[in-house]
């Protein structure tokens, strides 16, 4: 039998005008799209998005929230 996984990340980029560290990133995920979103944060550093996104994308969205804490 072959096994399909499938995860979601969701980014939402703003930018708050006058804040120190403008830059806002939304970052919502799932290895299972059906149960919905099981971790988001917040992050402000580009980064420590990236390091984000590498980290889900090196785990293929498995069950390990890829959305460390700090920012």
């Amino acid at each position: 039998m072959d096994i399909h996984r499938t995860g979601l990340m969701v980014l939402r980029v703003w930018v708050e005008e006058g804040s120190e560290r403008p830059l806002r990133v939304d970052v919502r995920e799932t290895s299972d799209p059906a149960l919905g979103f099981r971790a988001e944060r917040t992050l402000t550093d580009v980064d420590h998005v990236l390091a984000v996104v590498r980290r889900f994308l090196e785990s293929g969205g498995s069950d390990t929230p890829a959305v460390p804490e700090g920012d």
